[in-house]
This record gives C-alpha cells, structure tokens and sequence, in this order.
C-alpha cells in the first residue's frame, strides 16, 4: 500500500467521505482535511475528533484509501479510540491499533467478530464409531 503524504483531491474522495457531513453544517471534504492533519480545526472538530469521525463513518478500505497505513497507525491513538462509542467498537479498534502496531494479539481477545469469548472446541466422534 502506497504513503499517503498529501491528502486526496476533493474529486477524488467525494464518493469515499460525502457522508461524513450528513449531521454537521461543515463540508465532508473540510473534516477530512482536518482528520489528515492539513487544516488545523473546522468547527467543533480539531485532528483527532475529525479523525475519530472517519473512523467510524468509512470502511476500512475508504480509510486505507484515504489515508494510508502508515498515517493511520500514526492517528489511530488510546486517545481517538477512548473517543469511539460504543465500548465494542472501541475494542474493535484497539484491535486494528495492536495489529497495526505489530503487538500481540490473543485470538481469544476477538470476540467481537469471533463471538464472546473462546470458541468451545469442536470433537467429532467419527474416529471413535466402529
């Protein structure tokens, strides 16, 4: 995946970030600019509010589009994910921030896409039938 070092033309990312403005009276392009780090506040929103926006209004592919891997291990802090709600989105996150940072990740720690908790282990008793 290419770096990200300026953001995308408003041409560009129309379709990936026009529904981010649905509830504000600012432009979806201005936030995104904001979450990028080239404008320093519009509004209520400053770098890591605008960012959270994203976060939680684009898929993922649309962030990696928009900002690439390495700007969003560099945004994605404790700090924008303590912003997120709900409580399993932000475990969905932290999450994204441990792979992206390389860490450790328990597969029992997944439950939000993975169910709650360890999946039980399944034991066929085919070997066993005579």
């Amino acid at each position: 995946m290419e770096s990200i070092t300026q953001p995308r033309t408003k041409e560009e990312s129309f379709e990936k970030i026009s529904h981010l403005s649905w509830d504000v009276p600012h432009d979806a392009y201005d936030i995104y600019l904001c979450a990028f780090g080239t404008l320093e506040n519009i509004g209520q929103f400053h770098q890591r509010s605008a960012f959270q926006r994203c976060l939680t209004n684009c898929s993922w592919e649309n962030m990696l589009f928009l900002f690439g891997i390495s700007r969003i291990k560099n945004l994605l802090t404790e700090e924008v994910i303590q912003t997120i709600w709900p409580n399993s989105v932000q475990k969905h996150f932290a999450d994204i921030r441990f792979i992206l940072q390389r860490e450790t990740l328990s597969i029992s720690g997944l439950s939000p896409s993975f169910g709650d908790g360890p999946r039980p282990v399944l034991v066929s008793d085919r070997w066993y039938r005579t």
